[in-house]
């Protein structure tokens, strides 16, 4: 038996687009939230004062990673233009992930200094896994025939 081949959205399963659809929408919402989080970013350290360039890189990072995330990737019709931004939000995506990790790192650190045991990482244990999901979503929505 041969895998099953999709040459568009509507040959993709009801589940699956649903799926792919609920995975862009958690990818915008992720987008969203880091753009409203750059003014606060400084105080969700909880009175310490990280290096100013984990926070200026944090910033800028949300900010250029947050855009991507939001972008209406379906209306972007160059190839060209499209593969470029590709690269960089799989990229990004990646060094989103070792980003959250360092400040994870930071955030612990400052914990233990202060005596106080480091809180669980929920929010940025969800952001990582949003955030490596929406390249391979990105990327099913353009090409469906890869999804087998």
């Amino acid at each position: 038996m041969t895998p099953a081949t999709f040459h568009s959205n509507s040959e993709i399963p009801a589940e699956t687009r649903k799926g792919l659809a609920y995975s862009r929408a958690a990818g915008v919402a992720v987008g969203l939230f880091l753009i409203a989080l750059v003014p606060f970013n400084a105080a969700r350290w909880g009175g310490h004062q990280p290096p100013a360039a984990l926070l200026n890189a944090e910033a800028i990072y949300f900010l250029v990673y947050g855009v991507l995330l939001i972008l209406p990737w379906r209306k972007i019709t160059g190839k060209m233009l499209w593969r470029t931004l590709f690269t960089l939000l799989a990229v990004l995506s990646a060094g989103f992930a070792f980003l959250m990790v360092i400040d994870l790192m930071f955030q612990n650190l400052y914990a233990s200094e202060a005596g106080l045991k480091p809180a669980p990482p929920a929010c940025q244990s969800l952001m990582i896994f949003t955030a490596l999901i929406q390249a391979p979503t990105v990327l099913f929505l353009r090409h469906p025939h890869a999804l087998r």
